[in-house]
């Protein structure tokens, strides 16, 4: 999420004030190929089929976060990064804030990031939602971080 500073009001037009704009970074498409949907939809009971599915899709990116975490850090990373550097390539006065927005196991994945310290730039605040961000700080790799915990850069932290 981009989103431009407060422009000088003297001389605006509606074309001036300021806007936000959403760009997405899918990082499920690291776990999801055809391949795996296809065998999951093969073990499946037809009962119930949405909830089977939402379980289905919930679990298996879960455990592939666990098993291939690095994998998923590193293709989310590079992605973000592209979609960045396309954004200030075809805006280069853009002088406002990039904030990121991330839901369930993508709001780990950028926490992870930020934690990191792993981009080329530092937003402005992560915002998660429904993020289980504490159970997978106790079950990666790293320390959990104690009561004074702050992301590198002073990045904000909502979730």
């Amino acid at each position: 999420l981009f989103r431009s500073q407060q422009p000088d009001m003297s001389h605006a037009t509606n074309l001036d004030l300021r806007k936000s704009e959403v760009l997405a970074v899918e990082w499920w498409q690291t776990v999801h190929t055809q391949s795996l949907d296809e065998r999951l939809a093969d073990i499946t009971l037809p009962s119930l089929s949405a909830v089977r599915e939402f379980a289905n899709f919930s679990l298996v990116d879960a455990l592939a976060y666990m098993q291939d975490r690095e994998k998923i850090l590193s293709t989310t990373i590079s992605k973000i990064e592209e979609v960045v550097g396309n954004f200030r390539s075809h805006r280069k006065k853009f002088q406002g804030d990039i904030v990121f927005l991330g839901h369930s196991l993508g709001g780990v994945i950028l926490f992870e990031i930020l934690r990191a310290a792993r981009l080329s730039f530092v937003p402005r605040a992560l915002f998660t939602v429904g993020a289980p961000t504490a159970i997978f700080l106790h079950t990666g790799p790293s320390n959990v971080p104690d009561s004074s915990f702050c992301l590198p850069g002073g990045v904000r932290f909502f979730n």
